[in-house]
């Protein structure tokens, strides 16, 4: 492949992702946020873009998976009580579509008891809506499905419903004769399948159901569950394909990343981790944040075959820049020494006698006052694709700052 160098066109500035894994996860946003900032000042590198991704490896990470199911459930919750009151107030076409935004939410959720007794709820609401319309037939159709997921479920109160809501509702609670045959698939043999929220096998499966409307969901592990509503018809077998996908980006990333903050955070878990993210990031380097006693947050930069490339040094909202300036890459060591070869330039004065050539260390320090100024003298060759690493097998530490160990 040629070189873009050889063509004359500017290679791309490598993109480097940030990855909070501070126990303070809200401090180690805000340090994140700064480095976003110096990436994009930066003339040598750029953050990976924004979106979901890059929400989820910078910003604070609930600890717990659940934590985004609740927070579905009680979005669902929000959209049936607004359902409900338009019912009330005789507006059913408000009230449907809201009842069916509240499905579509659920549905791609696994099916567990909370989903399953809000499903109920949105049927039995549809069902009321139906009678509104005089389509008893319907109305009965959810009723039906309001019992299968909730098998426990009272009958409506007399003193609160319609007396045409109560015929409906015994209508429904009647067995039918009929069966129907429905085969469910997925683009994967052995998903996990559930009909109305009870496990019955696996892909491909063959049910002989009620006729009328049922929840089909089917899962694997790493996989995106998926569920739709369809109809079984008496003496017209069908098909239910379910599209299980891959998770998205941004669940993979979540996954790997509570998986580290549930600890014990060792150097090895963090390689580990940062070669997983690598396939769905494509990044040249990762600057990882995270608790280092006594000092608190310190960063440190990986490449993207999980080998650290830096020191830990502690980092602040402060001197993120810094961090920034201090990325490896700053200085081209492609050409070999060779005899007579003066090299790179010098070394500070006072840099103190290295145990091997200075400019094959990758950096070194000039007393500034009380501090220490952070000089890159090299660190890696850039090349013009981000999806592989240069090599650097002289590599030992990048980064150092006063009283980090």
């Amino acid at each position: 492949m040629v070189a873009l160098a050889q063509t004359g066109i500017e290679p791309p500035a490598p993109r480097v992702a940030i990855l909070n894994l501070a126990t303070n996860q809200t401090a180690g946003h805000r340090i994140a946020r700064e480095l976003r900032r110096a990436l994009l000042a930066d003339d040598m590198y750029r953050p990976l873009q924004p979106g979901p991704l890059a929400t989820v490896l910078e910003k604070a990470l609930p600890a717990d998976p659940a934590a985004d199911v609740a927070a579905e459930l009680r979005r669902a919750d929000e959209l049936i009580a607004e359902a409900i009151e338009h019912i009330t107030n005789l507006r059913e076409e408000q009230a449907r579509e809201l009842l069916k935004r509240a499905e579509a939410r659920l549905i791609r959720l696994k099916p567990t008891r909370g989903v399953l007794d809000r499903l109920a709820e949105i049927n039995f609401q549809l069902g009321r809506i139906y009678m509104r319309r005089s389509d008893s037939r319907s109305a009965t159709d959810a009723f039906r499905v309001t019992m299968r997921l909730q098998p426990d479920r009272p009958p409506p109160d007399p003193r609160r419903y319609d007396p045409d809501v109560i015929e409906a509702w015994r209508a429904a609670s009647l067995a039918q004769a009929r069966t129907a045959v429905v085969t469910v698939t997925a683009p994967f043999d052995g998903a996990r399948v559930f009909i109305d929220g009870v496990q019955v096998g696996v892909t491909p499966y063959r049910a002989q159901l009620e006729p009328g409307a049922h929840y089909f969901w089917a899962e694997m592990d790493n996989k995106q569950p998926a569920g739709m509503r369809a109809t079984a018809i008496f003496e017209e077998p069908r098909e239910v394909n379910l599209q299980i996908r891959r998770l998205p980006d941004d669940a993979i990333a979540a996954r790997v990343k509570r998986s580290l903050l549930a600890g014990p955070l060792t150097e090895q878990a963090i390689a580990t981790a940062v070669q997983q993210l690598y396939e769905l990031l494509l990044v040249k380097y990762v600057i990882v944040l995270a608790d280092r006693d006594p000092t608190g947050i310190g960063a440190a930069v990986f490449d993207a075959r999980g080998a650290r490339v830096t020191e830990w040094v502690p980092v602040t909202e402060r001197d993120a820049a810094a961090l920034v300036r201090a990325l490896p890459g700053r200085v081209d060591l492609s050409a070999p020494a060779v005899a007579g070869d003066a090299g790179p330039p010098a070394p500070p004065a006072d840099a103190g006698p290295p145990e091997r050539p200075w400019w094959r260390n990758p950096m070194s320090y000039a007393a500034v006052g009380g501090g220490a100024l952070i000089v890159v003298v090299g660190v890696l060759i850039l090349t013009a694709s981000e999806d592989a690493p240069a090599p650097h097998p002289d590599l030992t530490c990048c980064i150092a700052g006063d009283g980090f160990q």
